[in-house]
């Protein structure tokens, strides 16, 4: 092998190393991770069920082939189940009338999922105004209900001597597809479920413990410098100084330095004479 050759080959194996690492990098890129937040599954009143990100991040923004892996962060069991767009739960709004002022009716959902579940006095009255002179009062209630009920009945309980008006007692849910996609089963403290995004679209999952908790996931973005999710998900794996490599690059790595040394050896064997 003459100098040029031995150049040539060295250059070769400098390119097929930059390649690999960038290859297995790039592979790495496909991966991204959600952290279910300790807390979230103390009530309906966490924080986090206001500002949307019990699942953090929420919503995540990947591409095709992602494999998205929850954690679980919190004291408490979840679980990551699919439901589908056409769910009308797990947020139910129930309107109740009544003729006292004393006191607001208490509203309870009886399920066979979760037993009872209390509604609370929406922040928003949209009757307020009119209820201020009128003699029955129209209160709206909200409450979460898991969708894997598919029926579940309301129950309205006042003092003794008041009636409460308008109130449908059973309320159907349907067109509810609940785990058809994935569904982790129970995830305990610490532990982790993760699943495979193979095409694109829109994934809505929620707790089936804490109906609470939604999160959703969208496939089919690439990775361009728009897509702050996915960027900040990747530059929290690449804030270290070192590069971290994984198996395969480093396998790349050593193939190339010996090859590099192999064709060293050739030049310093032929003295450097293009002719020999």
């Amino acid at each position: 092998m003459n100098y040029f050759s031995a150049i040539n080959f060295s250059v070769i194996a400098l390119c097929i190393a930059t390649f690999g690492i960038s290859a297995t990098q790039a592979f790495g890129q496909s991966a991204s991770e959600v952290d279910i937040q300790a807390g979230s599954g103390t009530s309906v009143r966490s924080a986090c069920v206001s500002t949307h990100d019990c699942f953090s991040p929420n919503p995540l923004d990947v591409p095709v082939g992602t494999t998205v892996t929850w954690k679980n962060s919190d004291f408490t069991t979840h679980t990551i189940t699919s439901v589908n767009n056409l769910c009308n739960g797990p947020h139910v709004t129930i309107q109740v009338a009544t003729d006292t002022r004393q006191v607001d009716p208490i509203v309870m959902i009886h399920t066979s999922l979760t037993d009872t579940t209390y509604a609370k006095l929406a922040q928003i009255q949209p009757y307020a105004e009119e209820n201020t002179n009128a003699d029955v009062r129209r209160l709206v209630y909200e409450a979460y209900v898991s969708p894997v009920t598919k029926s579940f009945e309301v129950v309205v309980l006042e003092g003794i001597g008041h009636s409460t008006f308008s109130v449908e007692k059973t309320v159907q849910v349907k067109g509810c597809s609940v785990g058809s996609l994935f569904d982790s089963g129970t995830i305990q403290s610490g532990k982790t479920f993760e699943f495979t995004f193979s095409n694109a679209g829109t994934y809505n999952y929620f707790c089936t413990i804490h109906p609470w908790m939604t999160g959703q996931v969208i496939i089919g973005n690439t990775l361009t410098d728009s897509n702050s999710t996915l960027h900040s998900i990747i530059d929290m794996s690449q804030k270290a100084a070192i590069p971290e490599f994984g198996p395969i690059t480093m396998v790349v790595l050593w193939i190339s330095m010996i090859v590099i040394l192999f064709a060293t050896k050739l030049v310093d064997k032929s003295s450097f004479n293009p002719q020999q």
